[in-house]
């Protein structure tokens, strides 16, 4: 008997066997190639959210690495900075940094991190590799104290910009020959008024009329005193540079806030010991060539620079009218600008912290973020730390 899901097949004893037909079996292909698509779909599913979930995971762990890394090298530069203090109240001839060889200055090991102290070399012309040491801020001028005539000779600076800043930390209205006061920033959009007070930092500067960017940085972007590929590559990237092989820096390296006048004088002391020839050219009566001669003379007689007299001798018979009541051999000012990472050299950190000697412990004053800049320790650490990373 033919029925339409199969065949019947009698067995005797009334028994019958149901043998699936054709359409029967074309179903359960069909249903069970339906089934393996489904499965197959399913399957497919499971493994992208796998895959999906892996690399969540994978991106999870390595920002929780580089949040510890940043964390740890946040406790390395507060390392750095405790040293600092500890090497300024120790020193061999108080007001007198020693030479960088003497200290640690340069991947100093703390934990799995280290530090370094971005210096600045005693040379005319800086190197393409970084310098390591505390910095001495009697070394810069102060433009809180600075005369018109200091402010002119200044590198970066013209007249107008000159004036402009005396106008803007003087207490009065009169506009000095060339600057700007109220009625001047007024124009501005948005507008703004003069401070007319001290600058209480060097970055105020910006705020300052005729000021722009490129004055303040020149070609040091990052501000660690030497010529990086960026900064010598022409207009191919930020900063815009000449590209002729040296640092043309910008007013920032020759300038601070930190130092404080004498007792009774309108003038603050600039430091022989360290100041670079564009500072010294900056003194009254010193000019470029008496500040060259006393560069080149500190360099090659190192061990005369504990007294003063040293100055007199490297300028013996020369008219330097009175340069010497701007000038000491001493400083209780200085700072450390201080770059660190945390381990396999992850989480770079930089920070600067200004210390004031003066009352014969050395207490930091001031400190400034400066992370922001970028990398600043040159090609040479980073290749190393990214050595050190594969190694561990």
């Amino acid at each position: 008997m033919k029925s339409f899901a199969g065949v019947h097949r009698h067995l005797g004893n009334g028994i019958q066997e149901l043998t699936p037909g054709r359409q029967t079996c074309s179903t359960m292909a069909r249903a069970s190639g339906s089934v393996l698509v489904i499965t197959l779909w399913a399957m497919f599913g499971l493994v992208s959210l796998t895959l999906y979930f892996g690399q969540s995971m994978s991106v999870e762990m390595k920002t929780a690495e580089n949040r510890a890394a940043a964390t740890a090298a946040s406790q390395v530069l507060e390392g750095g900075a405790r040293y600092a203090g500890h090497l300024l109240n120790n020193l061999v001839i108080p007001g007198q940094l020693p030479t960088s060889a003497e200290y640690r200055s340069q991947a100093s090991r703390v934990g799995e991190g280290a530090f370094w102290f971005i210096g600045r070399e005693d040379a005319s012309l800086p190197s393409n590799h970084p310098y390591f040491a505390l910095t001495d801020e009697s070394a810069k001028l102060n433009i809180n104290y600075a005369t018109l005539q200091q402010l002119e000779l200044l590198p970066m600076m013209n007249s107008s910009l000159a004036a402009a800043i005396i106008d803007w930390r003087d207490s009065d209205q009169e506009i000095t020959s060339g600057g700007a006061e109220d009625e001047t920033y007024s124009r501005l959009t948005p507008p703004y008024r003069a401070k007319n007070s001290n600058f209480e930092s060097i970055e105020e500067l910006r705020m300052v009329f005729g000021m722009t960017r490129e004055l303040l940085y020149g070609e040091d972007a990052n501000l660690n005193g030497i010529l990086d590929p960026n900064e010598n590559d022409g207009d191919a990237s930020l900063p815009l540079d000449n590209r002729d092989g040296r640092l043309d820096a910008g007013i920032l390296e020759y300038v601070t806030v930190q130092t404080t006048s004498p007792t009774g004088q309108t003038r603050v002391l600039v430091n022989a010991n360290t100041a670079s020839e564009a500072v010294l050219t900056c003194i009254p009566g010193l000019g470029e060539d008496n500040a060259a001669t006393l560069v080149s003379y500190r360099r090659s007689h190192p061990n005369e620079l504990s007294s003063a007299q040293w100055i007199s001798d490297a300028l013996q018979g020369t008219s330097i009218g009175n340069a010497m009541a701007y000038l000491t051999n001493t400083s209780s000012f200085f700072s450390a600008d201080i770059a660190a990472v945390g381990r396999h050299g992850r989480g770079y950190r930089r920070e600067k912290f200004f210390f004031d000697s003066s009352s014969g412990t050395a207490q930091i004053v001031g400190r400034q973020d400066l992370t922001g800049l970028g990398w600043a320790l040159g090609q040479e650490a980073r290749s190393a730390l990214a050595q050190l990373k594969e190694a561990q």
